[in-house]
C-alpha cells in the first residue's frame, strides 16, 4: 500500500488555544461525493426485494443501496472501527436479517436491514472468509474461515467447528443445495496450511466431510449450485478455470470455451431465474464473462467494466440480465442488459484510498485526485466525481499528481511502478510520459513555475529530472545518501526561486543513514543535506510545504517526529510539536491568506492545524470522519479551500470564508 499503514493510534489531549473565532466556529469538514470505488469483497441482493443490494468492502464496511446501486449509504453502526468486512449472507426467508463476516472480529449480525450490528462470534475462529445460511433452517449457519467450517444452530449465538474429514485450511467458497439443505460443498485452498485443497462435500449438515475427486489440483475461489438442478454444481479455480459436475461431485469436467487461456476465476454466479445463465469475473483484462448454455460456452460481457478483476458477482433473483459486479479498485459496476454494458454504481461510495490531490489554480473547484485505481477529477468542488483514464493501465494506482501552473490543462500523474503519464487536456486522455524512468513508486511530482518544461520526480530510487516536459528523465541524486532503499517521498520547489528545491527522504532499512531532508540550489545538479533527525532508522520526511509570502520558512512533516521548521533556507532546523499529539504526519498545506496557519495531514489523528507558525497545534477534525488523512491541497484563490484526502473515505473539502 502507498500509505504503509501502521498501528498509530492519536491521543488527543486537552490543550490551551487560541480563542476560536467565528469562522473557525462555523468550519467544519464535509465528505465530497468521492471518488468514488473502493474494494469489494462481497455483493448480497435481499431476495424479496431485489433493488436492495449490499455491498462490503476491505476498508470501508457495508453499504447499503435501495435503488438498485443508483446511490449507498453506509450501514456500520456496530461494525468494527476498521471496517474490515469480507462475506455477506442474507436470511432468506427474513431478509432483514444479514450477517457479515469479519478480518479480525469474527461474524456480526443485524436484525434490521443493516442499520445496526452486533457480534455473534462465540467460539467463532478469525478471519472469516465465507458464509452461508440454511435455506430451510435459517438458524442455521455455516462460517468458513482460515481454519475450516464452522456452524451455528442458533442465529449465530454460537459456533462449533464442524471439520471431521476436512483438513485444517482457509475455506474460500460454501455452497447448499436449496432441496436437501443437510448437503454442503465446501472449498478449501490454503497454500500456506498445505494439506489437501480441493472440494469437499458433507452430506450430514457438516458433521462430517469427504474430498471429491475433482482432479483440480488447487486454486478454488468459488462455489455456486444450480437452484433448479441441486446436483449440478460449478466450481472455478484462479488456475484452470471453470468446472461442472452433474452428478453431485462424482464427475467433474472442464469448461472453458470461449475463456482466455489459463483463466484465473475469482467469482463465479448462476441465475436463479435462468439456471443456464452464468456469470465469471475473472483476475484478467475482460474481467466478466458470460454463458448461456450452463458453462458449456462462454462469451465477453465486460464492456464498461474499467477494472482487471472481479472478486464479487450478484445476479437480481428475478432477472438474469441485472447483474452487480465488485471489483478491487473501481468498485461496484450494474448491468440491465446481460452484461452487453456495464456502468460504474459507485454514488455514495466515497470510499477510495486518495492518494494524492492537485488543485487547478485557475479553478479552485477544478480537483484531481490520484487513487489506487487511477485518476478522479472534479469540477464543481466535489459534488460529482468522474474517472478520468483513458490512456491510463486499467487499474493503474495512482501516487503523486502536479499542474502547470501556466497550463492547468496540462497534468502529469506519477504512479506505483507504471512511470508518468502526461494529459494536455485536463486528464481526458494521457499518454506515457516515463522515457529513462526506472520501475519504481513516483512519490512526488513537482514543477518549475517559472519553466514548467522542467519537472522532478521523487521516486523509491530517489530522484529524477525532465526538461522537455516529462519526455525523457535522468537521475538526478548527486549529493544524496547512496543507500539503494532510499525513497524521494516529497518535494518542494521555491515559488520565488525555482532553482531552489527541497527533497525529503525515507527509508525502510536499519542500514539506512541517509534519510533526511535535502536542498539543491542549482535546479537539483546537487544536493547538501538539510535536515537530519535520525531518532529512528527508518525516518521518513514524507511531506514538505515553502511559505509563499517568506520562502526561507520550510515546513517538513515526519512520520514518526512530528512538524520541524527552518526559518533560514534550511541552515537550521527545529521541531515544532507542542500539541501535535499524533507525530505520524502524512501531509502539509499552507494558507495562502495567511502564512502562520498550516494543515498536518497525520495516519489516525486527522488534521492539526496551527496558526502562529507552529508554535503550537490543536486538532482540526469537526466533520472528518476518517482520521487517516493521506493527502492535502489548498486554493491561493478566495474562498480559501482546504481539500482533505483520507485511506478509505475518499476526499473531504473545508471552505472558510472568514
Amino acid at each position: 500500500m502507498l500509505t504503509r499503514p501502521a498501528l498509530a493510534a492519536a491521543v488527543v489531549g486537552s490543550m490551551v488555544f487560541a480563542p476560536a473565532t467565528r469562522a473557525d466556529a462555523d468550519a467544519r469538514w464535509r465528505q465530497t461525493a468521492g471518488p468514488s470505488a473502493g474494494y469489494v469483497n462481497a455483493l448480497a441482493i435481499d431476495p424479496t426485494a431485489p433493488l436492495t443490494v449490499y455491498r462490503a468492502g476491505l476498508e470501508d464496511g457495508v453499504y447499503k443501496s435501495t435503488n438498485g446501486g443508483l446511490r449507498w449509504n453506509p450501514a456500520n453502526t456496530g461494525l468494527p472501527d476498521d471496517h474490515q468486512v469480507g462475506p455477506l449472507a442474507i436470511d432468506p426467508s427474513s431478509p432483514s436479517i444479514i450477517y457479515a463476516g469479519t478480518v479480525e472480529d469474527g461474524v456480526f449480525k443485524s436484525t434490521d436491514g443493516g442499520m445496526t450490528w452486533v457480534a455473534a462470534n462465540s467460539g467463532l475462529a478469525s478471519p472469516v472468509t465465507e458464509l452461508a445460511v440454511d435455506p430451510t433452517t435459517t438458524t442455521t449457519i455455516y462460517a468458513g474461515t482460515v481454519l475450516g467450517v464452522y456452524r451455528s444452530s442458533d442465529g449465530g449465538a454460537t459456533w462449533t467447528p464442524a471439520n471431521q474429514g476436512l483438513p485444517v485450511g482457509t475455506i474460500t467458497s460454501l455452497a447448499i443445495d436449496p432441496v436437501s439443505s443437510s448437503t454442503l460443498y465446501a472449498a478449501r485452498d490454503d497454500p500456506v496450511m498445505g494439506g489437501d485443497d480441493g472440494i469437499y462435500k458433507s452430506v450430514d449438515g457438516g458433521a462430517t466431510w469427504a474430498e471429491l475427486d475433482t482432479g483440480i489440483a488447487r486454486g478454488l475461489t468459488s462455489l455456486a449450485i444450480d437452484l433448479s438442478t441441486p446436483t449440478t454444481v460449478y466450481a472455478g479455480d484462479y488456475e484452470d478455470g471453470v468446472f461442472k459436475t452433474i452428478d453431485g461431485g462424482l464427475h467433474w469436467i472442464a469448461m472453458n470455451d470461449g475463456l482466455p487461456g489459463s483463466p484465473d476465476i475469482r467469482s463465479l454466479a448462476v441465475s436463479a431465474s435462468t439456471p443456464n445463465t452464468l456469470y465469471v469475473g475473472l483476475n484478467a483484462v475482460g474481467a466478466v464473462f458470460k454463458s448461456t448454455d450452463g458453462a458449456n460456452s462462454w462469451n465477453p460481457a465486460y464492456w464498461g467494466v474499467t477494472d482487471t478483476s472481479v472478486h464479487a458477482l450478484a445476479i437480481d433473483p428475478g432477472t438474469a440480465t441485472t447483474v452487480y459486479a465488485g471489483s478491487p479498485a473501481g468498485g461496484v459496476f450494474r448491468t440491465i442488459n446481460g452484461g452487453a454494458r456495464w456502468r460504474a454504481a459507485n454514488t455514495g461510495l466515497a470510499n477510495t484510498n486518495a492518494y494524492a490531490l492537485a488543485v487547478d489554480p485557475s479553478s479552485p473547484s477544478t480537483v484531481y485526485a490520484g487513487t489506487e485505481a487511477g485518476v478522479q477529477k472534479t469540477t464543481n468542488g466535489g459534488v460529482g466525481w468522474t474517472p478520468i483514464r483513458q490512456g491510463l493501465p486499467v487499474g493503474v494506482s495512482v501516487s503523486s499528481l502536479a499542474l502547470d501552473p501556466s497550463s492547468p490543462a496540462t497534468v502529469y500523474a506519477g504512479t506505483a511502478y507504471d512511470g508518468v503519464f502526461k494529459s494536455v487536456d485536463g486528464g481526458q486522455t494521457w499518454q506515457p510520459s516515463g522515457d529513462g524512468l526506472p520501475v519504481v513508486i513516483i512519490y512526488a511530482l513537482a514543477i518549475d513555475p517559472s519553466n514548467p518544461t522542467t519537472l522532478y520526480a521523487g521516486t523509491s530510487y530517489r530522484v529524477y529530472k525532465s526538461v522537455d516536459g516529462g519526455d525523457h528523465w535522468f537521475k538526478a541524486s548527486i549529493g544524496m545518501g547512496q543507500d539503494l532503499d532510499e525513497w524521494a517521498l516529497s518535494l518542494a520547489v521555491d515559488p520565488h526561486h525555482p532553482r531552489v528545491l527541497y527533497v525529503g527522504t525515507g527509508c525502510d532499512s536499519f542500514e539506512c543513514s541517509h534519510a533526511g531532508v535535502y536542498k539543491s540550489v542549482n535546479g537539483a545538479d546537487r544536493w547538501e543535506k538539510s535536515l537530519d533527525f535520525e531518532v529512528f532508522d527508518d525516518d521518513e520526511y514524507t511531506a514538505l510545504a515553502i511559505d509563499p509570502s517568506n520562502t526561507a520558512i520550510v515546513y517538513a512533516g515526519n512520520r514518526g517526529n512530528g512538524v520541524f521548521k527552518t526559518t533560514d533556507g534550511g541552515t537550521s532546523w527545529v521541531q515544532v510539536n507542542a500539541g501535535l499529539t499524533q507525530p505520524y504526519v502524512l501531509a502539509l498545506a499552507m494558507d495562502s491568506t495567511d502564512p502562520l496557519t498550516v494543515y498536518a495531514g497525520t495516519e489516525n489523528g486527522g488534521i492539526f492545524r496551527t496558526v502562529d507558525g507552529g508554535n503550537r497545534w490543536a486538532p482540526f477534525n469537526a466533520g472528518l470522519s476518517n482520521l487517516w488523512v493521506t493527502a492535502l491541497a489548498s486554493t491561493s484563490a478566495f474562498p480559501f479551500t482546504v481539500y482533505a484526502g483520507t485511506y478509505g473515505d475518499g476526499v473531504f473539502r473545508l471552505v472558510q470564508t472568514g
